[in-house]
């Protein structure tokens, strides 16, 4: 799967890969007795939990019209074949406005002068309770 993505996206797009083969799977050769020991490694293999995302390409764009039919996705399907596991495609879009630094020091403006008035009207009722 990595090679096809790398073939077809070339050296400069970027990509992430979240699922390692970290586990061996030995095999011994065809025609060999039995005993002898474990037999080499002949390939790796990944548990992969259903849910989990397999590839990212986080460069992209959320504004992209083509949809499904991106050349980019079209990758994404070959290497999805390549798979023994039925895999989904999914689009995340972060467009949050929490980024924006003016949005973020208004709201804690707002914060800050609602704890002071919060705070001055819990001590004028507290005064008034004591008369």
């Amino acid at each position: 799967m990595k090679q096809t993505i790398r073939k077809y996206l070339g050296k400069k797009k970027e990509y992430l890969i979240d699922v390692h083969a970290t586990y061996s799977v030995t095999k011994k050769p065809d025609g060999t007795k039995m005993g002898q020991g474990k037999g080499i490694i002949d390939h790796f293999v990944a548990r992969v939990p259903s849910g989990k995302t397999i590839f990212s390409i986080p460069t992209i764009s959320p504004f992209n019209t083509l949809g499904f039919d991106d050349p980019v996705y079209r990758v994404l399907k070959k290497a999805a074949a390549k798979v023994a596991i039925p895999c989904v495609f999914r689009t995340q879009n972060n467009l949050f406005r929490v980024h924006n630094i003016k949005y973020i020091s208004q709201q804690k403006v707002k914060n800050d002068q609602l704890k002071h008035f919060n705070q001055f009207k819990s001590k004028l009722f507290q005064k008034k309770d004591e008369v």
